[in-house]
């Protein structure tokens, strides 16, 4: 969507985790022992096991196999949330390894698009206003901040709406980190302040792609209100 022009892509499937994002993710882990909002610094190799460790240097275990689902652990970014020097290149100055070299230069190398998240969580009554949206997720065209809207639990107390921003906003507040988020919570550090603002602004892109949404359908008006936002 964009100010000039509001439409609705029908011919595009884009699929949701139920209840939410985290479903997908807890389906596939089913049976399998988790340990969550850990923070791995550390990665020790043993000529056949990896012994890893947390932020605290405190053993996490021993295992046969380290996977790696994705290239923070490598990535200079890392050194701009933390301050410290990414797990994985680290290792890879210690440990005799060249594939872990490869791996290392490889995931370094890859390129990202940041992207901040939202979730607002409205009163129940706007439950219904909500369902009148033609679309359950929606990719924003031509917007400065906000890049997607995504329709979450619509039926329970807390009518749940999750918000992305554009890439290019997120570069612009790439020192700010949610209270709840992340990075927040493994020791990156938060502003509360800063956060305040950016989340003020997309509460606001929100609220004002939504009008032109109901400008579009028929002059239709959605009295959406935030409760709170997550």
């Amino acid at each position: 969507a964009s100010t000039s022009d509001v439409s609705v892509e029908k011919s595009v499937m884009r699929y949701m985790g139920t209840p939410g994002m985290s479903s997908i993710c807890e389906k596939l882990a089913e049976g399998v022992t988790r340990q969550a909002q850990t923070q791995v610094t550390g990665f020790e190799w043993n000529s056949e096991t990896w012994t890893l460790y947390d932020r605290n240097q405190q053993n996490l275990g021993t295992f046969d196999w380290v996977v790696v689902t994705g290239n923070s652990l490598a990535s200079p970014r890392w050194r701009q949330t933390f301050s410290t020097e990414p797990p994985l290149v680290a290792a890879a100055e210690t440990i005799a390894c060249p594939e872990l070299v490869e791996l290392v230069n490889a995931a370094g190398a890859l390129g990202t698009e940041p992207v901040m998240i939202a979730m607002l969580a409205f009163a129940p009554e706007a439950s219904e206003c909500l369902k009148k949206l033609p679309f359950n997720i929606a990719e924003v065209r031509g917007h400065p901040i906000l890049g997607k809207i995504v329709l979450q639990e619509l039926d329970g107390p807390c009518p749940a709406v999750v918000i992305h921003s554009t890439s290019t906003f997120a570069e612009e507040n790439k020192k700010t980190f949610g209270s709840t988020s992340t990075a927040a919570r493994l020791g990156g550090p938060a502003d509360s302040n800063a956060e305040e603002i950016v989340i003020e602004a997309m509460v606001d892109a929100f609220s004002q792609v939504v009008w032109w949404i109901a400008k579009v359908l028929n002059g239709m008006w959605f009295g959406l209100q935030v409760k709170k936002h997550i």
